[in-house]
């Protein structure tokens, strides 16, 4: 009983660290793309546009709060891809004519 409850105990720590993981990846990666300088690149934006600050994950201590802000933040690096894929798709047509 005793090895059941330190295999289970070891099963939701490695489960818990995969998601700590999980998020933090999407936190680094959000930070990334949310830099001004990238999203000059992929979308024409002024400098001199503000955009709005970067909603980095502080603490992932609230689960609800953390699971929230990583589907804001994954939304935002969704559409930073599509507008990438976009640039490069035009970049390709314009090479091949």
């Amino acid at each position: 009983m005793i090895t059941s409850n330190e295999e289970n105990s070891s099963q939701k720590m490695s489960q818990i660290c995969e998601h700590g993981q999980i998020l933090m990846t999407i936190n680094n990666l959000y930070l990334k793309v949310s830099r001004k300088e990238n999203w000059q690149i992929v979308e024409m934006i002024k400098k001199d546009v503000d955009t709005e600050p970067p909603e980095q994950q502080k603490s992932f201590d609230e689960i609800d709060c953390v699971v929230e802000k990583a589907r804001v933040q994954m939304n935002l690096i969704e559409r930073f891809t599509n507008s990438f894929s976009r640039l490069q798709k035009m970049i390709n047509e314009s090479k091949a004519e």
